[in-house]
């Protein structure tokens, strides 16, 4: 049983990855392509990522609401129970990662690849350190739960990072008018295949696990 459950919440981690890759698959390679194609046009291209901004934000924020009014749905899929309350503390990450994911979309078209590559680096550092501290302290919430908050800090600090990076390299945001529905129209053919894509991989983790226990593995 407590195989079953470990195995479990780890599948929530593959769900939780399918609407990462909502917020962070086409929005911000369209947002860069548009960036790099109006150098030049600093307006045009604090207009793109505005408009990033905006539609990824939408996103995030609603997945988040309707998860959280309904937090019974990661168990459903998963087809356990009590595992829920890593939900509460995994799903922020889902908005901060939108906003790390568009200015560093924006990044990759001005072409700033050392703060790009300075900016995961110092992620995954921080998300290590938090996992040290996280588990190092008696805290009353699961192993699990406690992996999701240490995913949630170490992006909320990578995304107030990136931030002000952006800004300090003189980057501007602008208002989005004309922009979303483009954007939307050019990335949701990417979004759609990659989020297909990374389905797929979590039927796969949601189904070998289940055969496998079902003939008595």
């Amino acid at each position: 049983t407590q195989k079953r459950t470990r195995a479990m919440k780890n599948v929530k981690f593959h769900i939780f990855g399918v609407l990462m890759t909502l917020v962070a698959s086409g929005l911000p390679r369209v947002v860069s392509r548009n960036v790099a194609y109006e150098t030049g046009n600093r307006k045009m291209q604090a207009k793109s990522v505005s408009a990033g901004m905006v539609i990824a934000l939408s996103i995030s924020v609603i997945t988040c609401i309707i998860l959280y009014l309904f937090p019974t749905i990661f168990d459903k899929i998963s087809g356990t129970t009590g595992t829920s309350d890593i939900l509460k503390y995994l799903l922020p990450a889902l908005i901060f990662s939108s906003i790390y994911a568009i200015f560093r979309g924006s990044m990759w078209g001005t072409q700033n690849f050392f703060v790009i590559s300075f900016s995961e680096f110092f992620e995954q550092i921080i998300r290590i350190a938090f996992i040290f501290i996280l588990f190092a302290i008696p805290m009353n919430i699961s192993s699990g739960a406690k992996t999701g908050l240490s995913l949630t800090l170490s992006t909320v600090i990578s995304s107030i990072f990136v931030t002000i990076m952006y800004f300090c390299l003189g980057n501007r945001l602008s208002s989005p008018s004309k922009k979303i529905l483009p954007l939307l129209k050019t990335s949701t053919p990417i979004t759609t295949v990659r989020t297909l894509s990374s389905a797929v991989s979590c039927i796969i983790a949601l189904l070998i696990p289940a055969r496998l226990m079902l003939f008595g593995f």
